[in-house]
Order: C-alpha cells, then structure tokens, then sequence
C-alpha cells in the first residue's frame, strides 16, 4: 500500500469466507494497516444497494472481514484493483493453517459515516461466488500471535523482493482452494516441483527426496512423507493422461496441501539468506548426502 500516514476511517473491505474465530474479540490488528474485523450487522446494511452481495453473504454466513487502510491516491487504486495486499493476506491465512477460506468483493468503506457508506465495488481474480467449504478455519486466541508474526515476515520479504523465487509455488498453491479434486492435485504439485525440483528432469525422486527430509522429523516420517508423494505425483501424471480419478484422491489433496503447506512456511523463512538453488542443492542435497541431518 501507499507509504504514509494511514486513515483510520478511509478502508477497503473485502468479506472473508469460511472463516471464524474462537473468541469474542471484533478486531485483530495483524499491522502495516491490515486488520481482520467482524462483519457487524452496520456493514450489511450499507450494501442494501447490493442485493445479490447481501444475499451472498448470507449464504456464506459471512462473519469476518479484511480491511485494508488507504490514503486515496492513484497508487492506492491501483493496489486495490490488483487485489496485491488482499492476495498477500489471503496467502498468509492459508499458510497458517488448512481450512477453505476465500475473499469476497473488494468495496472501498467511508467509516465516518454511520452507517458506514459503501462506494466502489469490484471482483478480484481470488473472488469466486461458489465458495464452498469442506475443511472448516477457526482460528484461537492463542494462533492470532503465531499468524501476526507470519504475516509481518511475509509482508517484510515481500517488499524486499525475498519471496519473488517464489511466486510460482504461491499462486499455484492458492489456485490449489478452487476446482475439483484433480485440478486442485495438479496446481498442488505444479507448487512442490517449483520449490523442490525447478527444471531439473529427475522429477518424482528427487521431489519426495527433497521434501521428506526437509519436513521429516524422524527417518519413519521422512519414509512416509516420500511415499506419499511419490503416490501423489504418480497419480498427478496419470490425471494428465487421460486417467480416471482415483477414488481416495481427497485425502491424498488432503495431505498434499498440508505438506505443500509447511514447505513453503520453510522456504519464506531462509528465503532472505539462500536462493532456491541454495536450499535445493546446498542445505537439501548436500546435507542428505552427507550428514543425513535434518535441515534447522
């Protein structure tokens, strides 16, 4: 967002689907002028322009909100419009933890009115009116502290240009949330491959390899992490020749996702001492080869 003084009253709002919290709080401040915020009954009211939102969030029985603070400036637009910050925000709530969370409609709010006055209203490439929800979000008190920190070292990274090596596995991660299962598989390995393997042609090994020991914590789990992946890229490949769905192709999305997941946390968290050659070949290779360790 545009650097300076932030508005209190001047935000974009964009609904938060499938998302809660346990707790009665009504705002979490997660900083650099992002917060999340209950959906009072206030804000509905302001969008009885908007019949079908209304009626949309009702049906997602909305709850929650992300609000951005701006300064109106051209450049403050512009963020808006390509949903940047709104990305950035859904990403980070993903890596947190599973469940099928997405955001609404970006609508711009003048807070100093009461009710709230509700202007512009646009639909992003993340919105989608067919949400559905299988894994429920909920979030505790006690992860609000865990998820603040994760966001500040994203949104850091972020503007230092850290996380750009990076981009193909996070949009194919959030893509991951929509589409059917097999879709969903294929989005979840284009990711995997774009961390663990880049362009090199020893593909299925060295991906379960890679991520086994990276994630493992223990040579049982490693064990298990490399056959599941080496499952899940075998019926990746057959999805894309024409194969049929196989039919417990949910819990083998299940555990991918969660796997994809937790890499990603890792790669963000040395992306600003290694490249991603360095972690694939320095700290993964060299290390299974050599000291058997798990990378710290």
């Amino acid at each position: 967002m545009t650097q300076g003084k932030l508005s209190p009253v001047q935000v974009w709002i964009s609904p938060l689907y499938g998302f809660d919290i346990v707790t009665q709080i009504h705002r979490i401040d997660l900083g650099d002028g992002v917060n999340l915020i209950r959906m009072e009954d206030d804000f509905k009211e302001a969008l009885a322009w908007k019949p079908d939102l209304q009626k949309e969030l009702q049906e997602q029985e909305c709850k929650w909100a992300i609000e951005i603070s701006y300064i109106l400036t051209d450049s403050a637009l512009q963020d808006a419009l390509d949903a940047k910050t709104l990305k950035d925000i859904i990403t980070v709530l993903r890596l947190g933890q599973q469940g099928d969370i997405a955001p609404g409609p970006i609508f711009m709010v003048n807070m100093n009115k009461k009710p709230p006055s509700v202007g512009i209203l646009f639909y992003h490439e993340m919105y989608s009116s067919h949400h559905s929800v299988i894994h429920k979000y909920e979030l505790t008190e006690m992860d609000i502290t865990d998820l603040t920190v994760l966001w500040q070292e994203f949104r850091n990274k972020r503007k230092l240009g850290k996380l750009d090596a990076l981009n193909i596995a996070i949009d194919r991660f959030n893509s991951s949330y929509r589409g059917r299962y097999d879709d969903m598989l294929i989005d979840q390995m284009i990711a995997l491959e774009s961390l663990y393997i880049g362009d090199n042609q020893e593909l299925t090994y060295k991906l379960a390899l890679r991520a086994a020991f990276l994630l493992g914590g223990g040579q049982r789990e490693r064990r298990k992490i490399f056959d599941r992946l080496k499952k899940a890229y075998g019926i990746r490949s057959k999805i894309v020749h024409g194969s049929p769905v196989p039919a417990d192709i949910g819990e083998v999305v299940d555990y991918t996702e969660d796997y994809l997941r937790k890499s990603l946390v890792k790669f963000i968290q040395i992306s600003d001492k290694y490249s991603l050659n360095q972690i694939r070949e320095t700290l993964l290779d060299q290390n299974i080869i050599q000291t058997r360790r798990l990378l710290k």
